[in-house]
């Protein structure tokens, strides 16, 4: 009985994520990732936000202060460093014009 309890707790213990549920599969897949010990991803910051008719991503790897903007598919919209004064292909998405959602996941 003993045996079956520990096969049960390292069964579902192995299911945990590390983010929260919904999330498109491409962007569960990236914070799966970089949540495993051996992967660095310099501190990857990852936030939901809601405008201009659809849901973005933002992941900030801040150790490097690289920053990429995603739609909901999955699409890199821009990327760089201060994307959203610097690259000119993010003059039709303005931060500003984005509502903040909530925090998905921070790398430690």
């Amino acid at each position: 009985m003993r045996s079956f309890a520990l096969l049960l707790l390292l069964l579902f213990g192995s299911c945990k994520k590390d983010h929260p549920e919904g999330l498109p599969g491409w962007l569960a897949e990236r914070i799966d990732h970089c949540a495993k010990k051996r992967h660095d991803c310099g501190s990857l910051q990852v936030l939901e936000y809601e405008g201009l008719g659809r849901t973005w991503y933002y992941l900030n790897q801040r150790d490097t202060g690289s920053d990429e903007l995603y739609t909901a598919e999955g699409s890199l919209t821009c990327s760089g460093h201060d994307i959203f004064i610097y690259e000119s292909q993010c003059s039709a998405v303005v931060l500003d014009s984005l509502h903040p959602v909530r925090s998905l996941w921070t790398e430690d």
